[in-house]
């Protein structure tokens, strides 16, 4: 009887597994398709305006995007997509595309203005995700708050925002907490930075290919109470290559910030042309920029390998450094040629093995 009864829960279980529906075509389906699937394609879906995507998942749950997926307009901070969970896999199919519409938002005007949504917020511990195509995000492209996270072979195009100068704010990857998070093979066209780090540890940025960025930033000093919210540790950003933009290599920290740190940061391999601004700028008065520098967050280990590259137009320096007293210490440089500047560089602090 034990038998049979076993044979019978057997049977029921599979033909519930065959019978459940674990792809969304329409925004209504998503909640009970979350909430009970670990295998989800998502499928040409129209999320409405001012409706989170909201994909808090089970653990182990793989997500596909087919086709296009699109966001409708709507005056709101959002994110347009929010993803929790542990251990999930994410992948774009071939073809497949995130659309945020952004060109009904942009006013030139970027986050001075409100009501532009954040695209994708990432808040996961464990994930991959990997061949997603990012389309015209209305603001900031990627936020990232997780532990163990790969991201992989990752499009995010907002080209389209330099059309009459519309785009402003449009970063890329934003890590505003990262643990063992890697980003690499990437490409990002867009207004901002390509990728900006806030808090964290243990972060590696290789492979990236940016056009029309402010650059590969450190940015730190947010939190007005918290020495670890503005720490950032054990970084390396590498084997990149950065076209037509502002900035190239850009390290802040807030002059308004609490108490923080930057220690173990390590540039290498890093090629640039067109740059308008700076080739590298360090900086610790952000973001007034004009002020007297501040050393609530020092910067310590900061290493440059192989940062190359040509620069563009009468505002152009290669290298600015602006230190606070006794606030950066042990930078070692080597084979850093950024030419064709209309202005020299300028250096408060010399790194070891850099001429300034």
């Amino acid at each position: 009887m034990n038998a049979i009864f076993g044979l019978l829960l057997a049977t029921a279980s599979t033909a519930f597994s065959f019978s459940l529906n674990c792809t969304i075509t329409e925004f209504s389906q998503v909640a009970f398709v979350v909430n009970s699937c670990r295998d989800i394609v998502i499928s040409d879906l129209v999320v409405p305006g001012g409706q989170i995507l909201e994909l808090d998942l089970l653990a182990g749950t793989r997500v596909t995007f087919e086709g296009t997926t699109k966001f409708e307009y709507y005056y709101w901070a959002g994110p347009l997509i929010r993803v929790r969970g542990e251990n999930v896999y994410f992948r774009g199919a071939e073809g497949s595309v995130l659309d945020g519409q952004g060109a009904l938002w942009w006013d030139g005007k970027g986050g001075a203005v409100p009501g532009k949504p954040y695209m994708i917020e990432i808040d996961v511990t464990g994930g991959l995700f990997e061949d997603i195509f990012l389309l015209n995000c209305p603001h900031h492209c990627v936020i990232i708050s997780s532990t163990d996270l790969i991201l992989d072979r990752w499009t995010v195009d907002v080209s389209q925002g330099n059309i009459k100068n519309l785009g402003h704010n449009t970063d890329g990857f934003d890590i505003i907490y990262g643990r063992n998070v890697t980003i690499k093979n990437s490409t990002v066209s867009n207004q901002d930075d390509c990728v900006a780090i806030n808090r964290g540890e243990g972060m590696l940025i290789t492979q990236m290919d940016c056009t029309g960025s402010h650059g590969l930033s450190i940015s730190v000093g947010f939190s007005h109470r918290s020495f670890l919210h503005n720490r950032v540790v054990d970084v390396i950003i590498e084997n990149s290559v950065l076209r037509d933009g502002d900035n190239g290599i850009h390290v802040k920290t807030h002059t308004d910030g609490y108490l923080g740190e930057i220690k173990n940061i390590t540039y290498r391999n890093i090629h640039m042309t067109g740059i308008r601004n700076f080739g590298a700028e360090i900086q610790q008065n952000y973001p007034d920029g004009t002020i007297k520098p501040v050393g609530n967050i020092p910067i310590t280990n900061l290493t440059f390998i192989n940062i190359t590259g040509t620069m563009t137009g009468k505002k152009s320096t290669p290298v600015l450094i602006v230190c606070a007293e006794d606030a950066c210490r042990d930078w070692k440089w080597s084979n850093v040629s950024i030419t064709h500047a209309a202005k020299p560089s300028k250096c408060s602090y010399i790194p070891e093995g850099f001429i300034c």
